[in-house]
């Protein structure tokens, strides 16, 4: 993508990465310009930011992000991606970050177009996808929407670009296969502002549930569930996560202040288009339930059909020729009950023709927690730096 016409660079208050430096001073690492890319789509004529950070010659890995969530997630795991030889570049999509909104019904197609904007103007094909969360609408659609650019086979016929899934979005469920979705309970009107009213929602939920917290298990189990998974952060909230994430795996790589500073970025940027990503999670507005799912992994079992294998043996024919999906569920995941994760393993899995499907459990991960464990990302890392 020429620069001097289809992105612009506007990084004047970040600065160049300076080799080497401390984790321990985080507002300098923070304020590196690979974690404050902000361009012109060609696609779509709209600004879009982004991260891109890690190894810079190392592969390269897609962070599609998890529901409601800004490249700032991505950030957090930068010093991870560098000690495993990777490249890590995480977009904003409409209405996050430095990227402005999109009406609803073309949020997922305005988002695949800007991410495959980015990747052209970097110059770079992922060979590997990560994917958090509600990101997997994102990226079945980046695989449909654009085959020509994400999909390929190596010489020996090994199919690209691997997908790793954690937690993964199931979509709500009707009729007899309907299970209870904690979500359902907010209506549609409160999610589309809960980006400025959870700020000081979350603290009065904290209050009432400390207050009753023998009799209300609901308000103390949604008080839990609401600052990830429903984007809305406060800056206590925002650190404790995040702390909550260094001891499990990644207190090595961050000194002190690195919390707050991230909550106090995560507050400066745009935060509109949280309530749409929740909608879209909730099948409220745009047909995104399991019709959708259905329809749009049909759709993308047909085109890799259609990929042309390069030399294919036949031990790849059986085995590795397939598109290699890897999921990881927390059986404690009260976002995703057992009814959904069961429901979403069968999907992928009625496509083992074309999708080579593997699950992973982690006994007592969540919906949340996986991106900071060994026991989810660190695995997800083992096997980019194995795989190349």
């Amino acid at each position: 993508m020429p620069a001097d016409t289809d992105v612009l660079e506007v990084c004047t208050c970040a600065q160049e990465v300076v080799p080497g430096c401390s984790l321990h001073d985080p507002v300098a690492y923070l304020c590196q310009v690979g974690f404050h890319r902000v361009g012109k789509c060609k696609r779509t004529g709209r600004r879009v930011s982004w991260m891109d950070a890690g190894e810079a010659g190392g592969v390269v890995v897609l962070f599609v992000l998890p529901s409601g969530c800004t490249r700032w997630v991505g950030v957090q795991l930068e010093p991870l991606a560098r000690r495993y030889g990777i490249r890590l570049i995480a977009i904003d999509r409409p209405g996050c970050g430095g990227t402005p909104m999109v009406p609803l019904d073309e949020r997922i197609d305005k988002a695949t177009d800007m991410t495959v904007s980015v990747l052209e103007h970097l110059g770079v094909r992922p060979r590997h996808i990560l994917v958090a969360s509600g990101g997997i609408y994102y990226a079945l659609r980046l695989l449909t929407r654009h085959p020509q650019y994400f999909l390929s086979r190596d010489s020996d016929g090994n199919l690209f670009p691997r997908l790793y899934n954690l937690a993964p979005w199931s979509p709500v469920l009707r009729g007899s296969e309907a299970y209870f979705q904690p979500l359902n309970l907010i209506p549609t009107p409160l999610i589309k502002v809960q980006h400025q009213i959870l700020p000081t929602l979350l603290p009065a939920l904290e209050y009432l549930g400390n207050a009753f917290e023998g009799s209300s298990m609901l308000l103390k189990d949604t008080r839990q569930r609401l600052p990830w998974s429903l984007g809305g952060f406060t800056e206590r909230q925002v650190q404790r996560q995040v702390v909550k994430c260094r001891e499990t795996w990644e207190g090595e790589h961050w000194g002190p202040g690195a919390a707050d500073f991230i909550s106090a970025m995560i507050h400066l940027e745009n935060q509109g288009g949280i309530g749409q990503e929740h909608l879209i999670c909730l099948d409220r507005g745009c047909n995104t339930g399991a019709e959708w799912f259905q329809a749009e992994l049909g759709l993308l079992a047909r085109t890799l059909a259609e990929v042309s294998p390069s030399r294919c043996t036949t031990a790849t024919r059986a085995g590795s020729g397939r598109l290699q999906v890897e999921i990881w569920w927390g059986d404690q995941d009260g976002m995703v009950p057992k009814q959904g994760r069961e429901w979403l393993n069968k999907l992928f899995a009625s496509k083992n023709d074309v999708l080579h499907l593997s699950v992973h459990r982690v006994k007592d991960g969540n919906h949340n927690d996986l991106i900071g464990r060994r026991a989810g990302i660190g695995q997800v890392l083992q096997m980019v730096a194995l795989a190349g």
